[in-house]
């Protein structure tokens, strides 16, 4: 045993490991966490890669069988993962159908349902709907952790994969009807972008207003999928990236021999990407509305209570005691809220200092946004970082 651990410690000094990489890209999604994966190649190689373009649905590689190599990094393909096995080559899934067996990285889905109604109740929405595919294990996640934090009563409809593409332009459809039939307004999440754009497209089908009747969320923030749909889609973007670059982490300490201090990692999503689906508040206030679009759009440039008053011509009084009444917080605590999500976003998503973050969210200083941070999450902004990325290495 020790000897070949030797051996294994020697090839890994020469870089020479022979990796295949068994991942469709079919969506950004899956491009994205090939980014990832060949970002940490780049940093930490080079290595043999056996690659090539597969759909979701695609069989092993015919080459796979004879294939000789030290690891492998698949993606929802359960008879790679038995070869693998089989042959005792360190494996990595990238799907949320891994075996408990199987060391896997994936998206934390409770914590992506969690934003998305999060991000609906902000919009003071009374009714909660769901749409998902069944089947499908990462749209039942979705599904159970969304039904649990929009705490109440939440209306679900899933669709075969089958029955995918047949049920969105007939108005006598079942799908269409029970747009209809839900309680407005409604905020509902899709289980993904692909589904949330269907979504939109029968409810202009069946002349539903989105987002005064339904405000709709899906997940991934794929480009080509939020730029059909119409309005625009919000979704909650996904750390793909960061998936495939831990893949990769995950994969190479394993060849190496050495002792890994997670088997199963989970990554946090990034954020909301809010389009005009959930561009509404359930309120009746008008001034409220406005002062809440301002905010939304102005706070990480500088905007304070006493500009937005001036913005709204309005006494400042009139405006904070509305906005009180309304919602139940302050002027000063939405804009602060509103930097702090977006410093959350960049913390998460990008490698930017501290310093450019701070300014970038509005902020006067990164040890003032520190502190808002210790405030508010009991955690500095680095750690905060740090706890985003599900990072258990040092770069």
């Amino acid at each position: 045993m020790k000897k070949q651990k030797k051996k294994t410690l020697r090839k890994s000094r020469r870089g020479h490991f022979r990796v295949a990489i068994l991942v469709e890209t079919i969506n950004s999604y899956s491009k994205t966490l090939m980014r990832g994966i060949t970002q940490y190649i780049k940093e930490h190689g080079p290595w043999d890669i056996s690659y090539e373009e597969r759909g979701p649905s695609s069989p092993p590689p015919f080459w796979l069988e004879a294939w000789r190599g030290d690891g492998i990094i698949v993606r929802d393909m359960g008879d790679a993962v038995h070869h693998a096995q089989g042959r005792g080559i360190p494996l990595v899934d990238i799907s949320d159908n891994s075996a408990p067996s199987v060391a896997s990285v994936h998206s934390n889905y409770a914590e992506t349902s969690r934003m998305a109604a999060e991000h609906l109740k902000e919009r003071f929405l009374p009714h909660f709907a769901f749409v998902g595919l069944r089947g499908r294990k990462f749209s039942e996640l979705r599904k159970s952790s969304f039904v649990k934090y929009v705490k109440g009563e939440c209306h679900v409809f899933e669709f075969s994969q089958q029955e995918l593409s047949q049920c969105w332009t007939e108005k006598k459809k079942p799908f269409p009807q029970w747009l209809l039939n839900l309680p407005k307004p409604c905020g509902l999440m899709a289980c993904d972008d692909l589904v949330g754009l269907h979504v939109l497209q029968s409810c202009r089908t069946v002349g539903l207003r989105v987002p005064d009747d339904l405000s709709v969320v899906g997940v991934d923030d794929d480009e080509i999928h939020c730029m059909l749909a119409s309005p625009g889609l919000t979704t909650v973007s996904q750390n793909a990236f960061q998936v495939g670059y831990q893949a990769a982490l995950m994969l190479h300490t394993m060849m190496r021999g050495e002792k890994m201090p997670e088997r199963h990692l989970q990554v946090s999503p990034i954020s909301v990407v809010c389009r005009e689906s959930t561009d509404t508040w359930a309120i009746e206030n008008a001034l409220v509305i406005k002062a809440l679009r301002i905010i939304q759009r102005e706070a990480c440039h500088g905007l304070n209570v006493k500009a937005l008053a001036r913005e709204l011509n309005v006494v400042r009084r009139t405006l904070e005691r509305q906005f009180q009444l309304v919602l139940k917080r302050t002027l000063k605590d939405e804009i602060l809220q509103t930097q702090l999500h977006r410093a959350k976003e960049l913390l998460s998503g990008t490698d930017l200092t501290l310093e450019t973050i701070s300014k970038r969210a509005g902020f006067c200083s990164a040890s003032y946004m520190n502190t808002v941070f210790i405030r508010q999450l009991k955690m500095t902004a680095g750690e905060y970082r740090k706890k985003q990325q599900n990072l258990w290495y040092d770069k």
